[in-house]
């Protein structure tokens, strides 16, 4: 009762979700059936580095994130390919291109002009050459806040397609207010937000002032700050709230605040680290939208595209910028250099909003020129200088060694020099591959690719006749070529460890390297959005000698929030990493839940053996139990327990018996689901103790039974069974039993695990993550346990 209870009101709520009317009121199209398989909601953090993300877990900065480790999330490290920056990171993602670009900003000989990625046409001109190199990952679904658009049918504030934005264009200007209205709690948060990062912005903006930053530059930010960190973010997360109730396929959102704050002031700085909390926030709401879903089972993967590390502007080390530095070097040797600089573009362009005069002041716009070579384009920690003429192999090094000696520049490469380049310092010179140890981390996971990539790098055709490098190993300082304490794009283990935040029962491709890279990732996303996926197989039947239990009354896969989802059942078991698993209430071929078989297809998802028991037949469709399996089961008996004359109007009940072998010992294991009369239940258990099953002289211990047994701890029942059986639960010294029943609010212990004696319970435990919560009206009861030794 309580159960159709919250399923009726589950139901209301979402007849009335906001999202849903939006979807209708926008006219946005939208999955018809109700159920439409798997979807993936792609989440990306800028710039946040693996170790970052590990000290905002542990001191709770992100405490969303940290409980998602209690849900089976694991942080993996993500190597990001060279260059360590989102247009190539991006790049192989989105298209499965790796080194897509050699830099961020680069001179283009196909366009014979500088590409500079925040500008939307050279963005715009590299995505179109990915697009006959790969098929995008994003198709039939969406992007937000990207470089690329990765071919999604509908993309908003992506730099390759800057676009009015999205939604509002389709009953604008009644699309703000309906928004804002249905939105009224978000906007309220919102503008508070805005106004204490405002005072944030305004402390920070005296602060720079201060320490003697650009005054122009440090009024600009305050706008810019509160824009992205604050504004976007909002604009994104709801938007995606809107997308997950759709129903689209495949999502995928960039969070920029850290990154935006940590180029300002530094990855470590309290700026950057305050925009972490936002971001969580941001996180939260978006995946618990996805887990609601009434019309896809999704999953949120969060990830990170490379690190930051902390930098000293050139031109605050040595009193000049580094063009001027590089001018004076090439003055000497009868050449001329000339350096180009390009703002980032505004928000308001991002979002695909029209400037007024004011606001092209503020957020200014993209300036290309005309190109003059030689050129340098230094836009971080790596700058690329192309000369106006072919040099000679000797002419570069003469040039090489000038600007290490003269011009401050901690290193000096020379790229493709017959597949390998040559590294000049002002102490020495070597090349890579063969002494590659002197340039980046040996102790890396992931060095030997990494070598491989930058030498791939080296080598493309826009790369620059002389790299710049500001990584200075003897004094230990890190030197950006811009006005920036953040940076990327070098070589450093910082900059290319970023992470992915996946649940540990993902099937990760080229994990067995003890790291993934983005194309993993991509293929990973292509195989879970594939029908016939299946999770990896999660524990080992080999080296353990603890065998984990669990038994779970699934309602036919209906959660308390009427939604239908044998994957999220799933979910639900894979996020505990039972063993062997007893279901009850399962439908086979019934018309009710899509004729589909629940057993299998969680057992297939689990990477599963499973035996199933219908106790209710009618034509082609069945309900009943299942037992699921890491090990080999041999099935002795799955048969419906008697029915009486006088209990013929009641629902038919089962058992299911098997055997496995387990530390070399057979076990029993009996799954049942007992009914809601009380005579009834005496008499099948009985049943049970006799001769057919338990009573059985094959039915040796070690024994287990478990199962929804519709009957409490103290029950008459129980004192039949413990002539041969005791409760788990009883027997780990809890003082009371842990509760079962009803899902959300568990009030009542009706589902049991019994052993024999042999067993020794190691722990007990009740499944509350949210999904348990949500996806049936009973929780699943889990008991660790060992055969005693003798």
């Amino acid at each position: 009762m309580l159960g159709r209870i919250e399923i009726f009101i589950r139901g209301i709520q979402r007849k009335f979700n906001r999202s849903n009317f939006l979807v209708n009121f926008f006219g946005l199209s939208s999955q018809t059936k109700y159920r439409q398989g798997k979807g993936l909601v792609l989440i990306q953090i800028d710039a946040l580095p693996k170790i970052e993300l590990e000290n905002a877990l542990s001191t709770g900065r992100m405490k969303f994130l940290k409980k998602l480790l209690d849900q089976g999330y694991r942080p993996y490290t993500l190597y990001t390919g060279m260059p360590c920056s989102t247009a190539s990171v991006q790049a192989e993602l989105f298209y499965g291109v790796k080194s897509a670009v050699p830099a961020f900003g680069f001179f283009d000989y196909e366009t014979n002009r500088p590409l500079v990625m925040f500008n939307p046409q050279d963005a715009g001109e590299i995505e179109r050459r990915l697009e006959k190199q790969g098929k995008g990952l994003f198709a039939e679904g969406s992007a937000y806040s990207n470089i690329y658009t990765g071919g999604a049918k509908e993309s908003h504030f992506c730099i390759s397609n800057l676009d009015a934005a999205g939604i509002l264009k389709n009953r604008y200007p009644l699309g703000f207010i309906v928004l804002a209205l249905l939105h009224m709690f978000s906007l309220i948060r919102t503008a508070f937000l805005m106004i204490f990062e405002l005072y944030l912005a305004i402390i920070d903006f005296v602060s720079g002032i201060i320490d003697g930053k650009d005054f122009r530059k440090e009024l600009k930010f305050i706008p810019s700050r509160v824009a992205i960190c604050i504004v976007l973010r909002e604009l994104i997360t709801i938007g995606t709230q809107i997308d997950i109730a759709r129903g689209l396929p495949i999502i995928h959102l960039n969070l920029v605040g850290y990154h935006e704050q940590s180029h300002r002031r530094g990855p470590n700085s309290g700026f950057a680290r305050w925009t972490l909390k936002g971001i969580d926030s941001s996180i939260k709401r978006i995946w618990k939208a996805a887990h609601r879903s009434n019309l896809r089972d999704y999953e949120v993967w969060i990830y990170s595209d490379h690190g930051q590390m902390d930098t000293i502007p050139y031109e605050k080390a040595f009193g000049k910028i580094v063009q001027k530095s590089v001018e004076e070097v090439f003055a000497q040797t009868d050449e001329l250099i000339h350096f180009h600089s390009y703002e980032k573009v505004g928000f308001l362009a991002r979002a695909g909003m029209q400037r007024n005069k004011f606001t092209s002041k503020v957020f200014t716009p993209i300036a290309v020129d005309e190109t003059i070579r030689p050129l340098l384009i230094a836009l971080g920690p790596i700058g690329h200088i192309y000369l106006d003429k072919k040099a000679t192999l000797e002419e570069k090094q003469i040039i090489a060694q000038k600007l290490v000696q003269h011009a401050h520049i901690p290193i000096v490469i020379i790229p493709c020099i017959d597949q390998k380049a040559q590294v000049w310092t002002d102490k020495e010179n070597y090349y890579i591959p063969e002494d590659a140890k002197k340039l980046i981390d040996p102790d890396l996971p992931y060095y030997d690719e990494m070598v491989q990539d930058f030498l791939t790098s080296c080598c493309r055709l826009d790369v620059g006749d002389l790299l710049i490098y500001g990584w200075d190993e003897n004094k230990n300082v890190y030197y950006s070529f811009a006005n920036e304490n953040g940076s990327h794009g070098g070589l450093r283990g910082i900059e290319t460890e970023a992470f992915a935040y996946l649940p540990h029962s993902t099937n990760i491709k080229g994990l067995e390297k003890g790291y993934i890279r983005p194309l993993d990732l991509r293929e990973t996303a292509l195989e879970l959005l594939h029908k016939d996926y299946r999770q990896k197989p999660y524990r080992s039947a080999i080296s353990k000698d603890t065998l984990r239990i669990m038994t779970y009354n699934v309602h036919g896969c209906v959660g308390v929030d009427g939604a239908l989802s044998p994957a999220r059942i799933a979910k639900v078991i894979s996020q505990y990493e039972p063993d062997i698993v007893a279901l009850q209430e399962l439908d086979v071929g019934r018309s009710r839940s899509g004729k589909e078989d629940q057993a299998k297809i969680i057992a297939h998802i689990l990477n599963m053996e499973h035996q199933f028991n219908p106790t209710v037949k009618l034509e082609e469709e069945a309900f009943g139990d299942a037992v699921l399996s890491i090990y080999p089961m041999q099935l002795i008996k799955a048969n419906p327990l008697s029915i009486k004359p006088r209990f013929s109007f009641l629902e038919p009940r089962g058992a299911l018996w098997i055997r496995i072998n387990f530390q070399k010992t057979p076990i029993q294991f009996i799954n049942t689901h007992l009914g809601l009369n009380g005579p009834e239940r005496i008499m099948h258990t009985e049943e049970l103790m006799g001769e057919n099953w338990l009573g059985s002289n094959a039915c040796t211990n070690p024994v287990i039974m478990c199962g929804d047994f519709n009957a409490l701890p103290g029950s008459q029942i129980f004192k039949t069974i413990g002539k041969r059986l005791r409760s788990a639960q009883s027997q780990s010294g809890l003082n009371k039993h842990k509760s079962t029943w009803f899902g959300r609010w568990p009030m009542l212990c009706i589902d049991h695990i019994l052993v024999s004696p042999e067993f020794e319970i190691v722990k007990i435990e009740v499944g509350d993550s949210y999904l348990a919560r949500l996806a049936s009206d009973h929780r699943p009861l889990i008991a660790d346990i060992k055969i005693k030794k003798i």
